[in-house]
């Protein structure tokens, strides 16, 4: 491997380093960054410019603010938290509206299975012995959408070439 592509993993290296500690912070604290948020959204102009082709940075800017505008709406009506609004818009700054479906779809898909899991889990928790469980496991919390966040984003910038 020659040094060509030392940016371009350094770059990935901390996006996916970012991802994962946005989704560690929501998983503890139900709160995720603005520092992490910003970061992910200023790395992706570090990635466009080390890019070695061209950048559509309509398209970019286009997802990134189209979902911003309906990730507040849906935190208007406190149907989805402000820390995920911000980080679903900072990473859609990344997949541009070529890969913006994918990334909801796979976004989707693991955000179903956490939730699926966090209700079992939740029941069996709610039906043992009094004991002092993780606020995570209480039932009646939200659930930590930044993991589903950054799962989907590690995954669809795994498989989706125009993210």
């Amino acid at each position: 491997m020659s040094l060509d592509h030392f940016p371009a993993l350094a770059i990935d290296a901390i996006f996916y380093a970012l991802l994962f500690g946005a989704a560690v912070s929501d998983l503890l604290r139900f709160r995720i960054p603005n520092a992490i948020v910003l970061a992910i959204a200023v790395l992706f102009l570090a990635a466009a410019m080390a890019a070695p082709g061209k950048v559509d940075w309509l398209s970019h800017l286009g997802a990134g603010v189209t979902v911003l505008v309906c990730a507040a709406f849906m935190f208007h009506f406190n149907l989805m938290g402000g820390g995920d609004a911000k980080m679903l818009a900072a990473v859609a700054f990344w997949t541009g509206f070529a890969a913006l479906l994918p990334f909801l779809v796979v976004v989707s898909v693991i955000g179903g299975l956490l939730a699926l899991v966090l209700l079992v889990l939740r029941f069996v928790c709610k039906r043992l012995p009094s004991v002092d469980w993780p606020r995570l496991l209480l039932p009646g919390n939200p659930m930590p959408y930044g993991v589903a966040i950054g799962g989907g984003a590690a995954v669809a910038r795994f498989l989706f070439p125009a993210f």
